[in-house]
Protein backbone atom coordinates (compact mmCIF):
# COMPACT_ATOMS: atom_id res chain seq x y z
CA UNK A 1 0.00 0.00 0.00
CA UNK A 2 2.80 2.25 0.80
CA UNK A 3 4.23 1.84 -2.72
CA UNK A 4 0.90 2.48 -4.50
CA UNK A 5 0.03 5.41 -2.30
CA UNK A 6 3.50 6.42 -3.35
CA UNK A 7 2.70 6.42 -6.93
CA UNK A 8 -0.91 7.77 -6.47
CA UNK A 9 0.52 10.92 -4.91
CA UNK A 10 3.22 11.58 -7.19
CA UNK A 11 0.54 10.99 -10.19
CA UNK A 12 -0.05 14.61 -12.05
CA UNK A 13 -2.59 12.96 -14.57
CA UNK A 14 -6.45 13.88 -14.65
CA UNK A 15 -6.42 9.63 -14.08
CA UNK A 16 -3.96 9.05 -11.08
CA UNK A 17 -2.67 5.52 -11.52
CA UNK A 18 -0.75 3.67 -8.58
CA UNK A 19 1.69 2.32 -11.07
CA UNK A 20 0.64 -1.55 -11.27
CA UNK A 21 1.67 -1.68 -6.91
CA UNK A 22 -1.30 -3.39 -6.07
CA UNK A 23 -1.32 -5.66 -8.54
CA UNK A 24 1.58 -6.39 -8.67
CA UNK A 25 2.04 -7.01 -4.96
CA UNK A 26 -1.13 -9.57 -4.90
CA UNK A 27 0.07 -11.82 -7.87
CA UNK A 28 3.70 -11.51 -6.02
CA UNK A 29 2.34 -13.28 -2.93
CA UNK A 30 0.19 -15.67 -5.65
CA UNK A 31 3.71 -16.71 -7.08
CA UNK A 32 5.19 -17.24 -3.52
CA UNK A 33 2.02 -19.49 -2.88
CA UNK A 34 2.41 -21.52 -5.63
CA UNK A 35 6.33 -21.87 -5.48
CA UNK A 36 6.05 -23.18 -1.96
CA UNK A 37 3.19 -25.26 -3.37
CA UNK A 38 5.33 -26.86 -5.96
CA UNK A 39 7.92 -27.42 -3.46
CA UNK A 40 6.09 -29.23 -1.09
CA UNK A 41 4.52 -31.53 -3.79
CA UNK A 42 8.19 -32.43 -4.60
CA UNK A 43 8.90 -32.78 -1.05
CA UNK A 44 11.86 -30.59 -1.54
CA UNK A 45 13.20 -29.65 1.82
CA UNK A 46 14.04 -26.25 3.17
CA UNK A 47 17.05 -27.45 5.40
CA UNK A 48 18.80 -24.07 5.54
CA UNK A 49 21.43 -25.18 2.53
CA UNK A 50 19.27 -25.63 -0.63
CA UNK A 51 19.75 -28.32 -3.07
CA UNK A 52 20.57 -27.50 -6.65
CA UNK A 53 17.10 -28.16 -7.76
CA UNK A 54 15.71 -25.91 -5.01
CA UNK A 55 17.89 -23.55 -6.27
CA UNK A 56 16.64 -23.40 -10.25
CA UNK A 57 13.23 -23.55 -8.95
CA UNK A 58 13.38 -20.66 -7.10
CA UNK A 59 15.27 -18.76 -9.58
CA UNK A 60 12.65 -19.51 -11.90
CA UNK A 61 9.96 -18.53 -9.68
CA UNK A 62 11.59 -15.16 -9.15
CA UNK A 63 12.78 -14.06 -12.34
CA UNK A 64 9.84 -15.70 -14.65
CA UNK A 65 7.47 -13.33 -11.89
CA UNK A 66 10.19 -10.55 -13.19
CA UNK A 67 10.38 -10.92 -16.61
CA UNK A 68 6.46 -10.45 -16.61
CA UNK A 69 5.79 -8.06 -13.64
CA UNK A 70 8.10 -5.44 -14.36
CA UNK A 71 7.14 -4.55 -18.28
CA UNK A 72 3.49 -5.77 -17.77
CA UNK A 73 2.38 -4.44 -14.42
CA UNK A 74 4.67 -1.16 -14.29
CA UNK A 75 6.64 0.06 -16.91
CA UNK A 76 3.95 0.24 -19.92
CA UNK A 77 1.44 0.78 -17.51
CA UNK A 78 2.97 4.06 -16.40
CA UNK A 79 4.49 4.52 -20.14
CA UNK A 80 0.65 4.99 -21.40
CA UNK A 81 -0.18 6.64 -18.21
CA UNK A 82 2.05 9.19 -19.29
CA UNK A 83 0.74 9.37 -22.79
CA UNK A 84 4.51 7.73 -24.27
CA UNK A 85 4.27 6.52 -27.50
CA UNK A 86 6.57 3.86 -29.31
CA UNK A 87 6.18 2.81 -32.89
CA UNK A 88 6.34 -1.63 -33.35
CA UNK A 89 5.63 -3.99 -30.71
CA UNK A 90 3.61 -3.10 -27.94
CA UNK A 91 6.84 -3.56 -25.81
CA UNK A 92 8.61 -1.21 -27.20
CA UNK A 93 6.54 1.60 -25.07
CA UNK A 94 8.33 0.03 -22.36
CA UNK A 95 11.64 0.10 -23.80
CA UNK A 96 11.17 3.63 -23.88
CA UNK A 97 10.10 4.20 -20.72
CA UNK A 98 13.14 2.67 -19.63
CA UNK A 99 15.27 4.68 -21.84
CA UNK A 100 14.02 7.86 -20.40
CA UNK A 101 14.72 6.64 -16.76
CA UNK A 102 18.40 5.79 -18.06
CA UNK A 103 19.12 9.39 -19.30
CA UNK A 104 18.31 10.24 -15.57
CA UNK A 105 21.81 8.45 -14.30
CA UNK A 106 24.55 10.17 -14.23
CA UNK A 107 27.42 8.19 -16.30
CA UNK A 108 24.78 5.46 -17.47
CA UNK A 109 26.14 3.73 -20.46
CA UNK A 110 23.16 1.98 -21.06
CA UNK A 111 20.97 5.50 -21.60
CA UNK A 112 22.38 5.78 -25.32
CA UNK A 113 22.07 2.12 -26.22
CA UNK A 114 18.23 1.66 -24.54
CA UNK A 115 17.69 5.35 -26.14
CA UNK A 116 18.91 4.11 -29.78
CA UNK A 117 16.15 0.73 -29.70
CA UNK A 118 13.05 3.03 -28.68
CA UNK A 119 14.23 6.33 -30.84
Amino acid sequence: MIHAGGSLYMSQHSHPTDGGNVKGFFYQALVIIAEDLVLHLLKIKDDGNPSFIRLVLGYLFTHGYAAYAVPALKVIPLAMDHHLRAAGHPLIIGVKMVGIGARGVLKNPFSSLIGNIAA
